[in-house]
């Protein structure tokens, strides 16, 4: 997938949990060490307020996360929000937002919970839960 300039995307290969389990199982890695080695390899774009116009204009739709690091509900989610990227890759892409890094998008898009789910296209909102 071709993003527009400045937006990075961090797609890595899937975590290979067969092979780390027996790291966390001897004690070479902790399971937070494993959880951040997973959020590494997320192929979520990271948005803020810089770089989400370019998001925003995306010729595919996006599905956009609004979250912060404090809140229990949306790192539930990561997961989930992963999957659904992996699944649509290239076809659709995925932003997260944290509310407390960009509190003015929160703010545009009368965000008022977390985690708020946004479907984009052009710029229009087509969905919001």
């Amino acid at each position: 997938m071709n993003l527009p300039d400045g937006v990075p995307l961090y797609a890595k290969p899937r975590i290979n949990w067969v092979q780390v389990i027996p790291l966390i199982a001897l004690g070479v890695i902790g399971l937070m060490g494993a959880v951040a080695v997973y959020m590494q390899m997320s192929p979520v774009v990271n948005v803020t307020s810089r770089n989400f116009d370019t998001v925003e204009e995306a010729e595919v739709p996006v599905l956009v996360q609004f979250h912060a690091s404090w809140c229990q509900p949306c790192q539930l989610m990561h997961p989930v929000v992963d999957e659904v990227a992996r699944e649509f890759q290239g076809r659709a892409l995925v932003a997260a937002i944290d509310i407390d890094r960009a509190p003015a998008l929160a703010q545009r898009y009368d965000v008022s919970v977390i985690p708020t789910f946004l479907l984009l296209r052009k710029g229009h909102v087509y969905e919001e839960w």
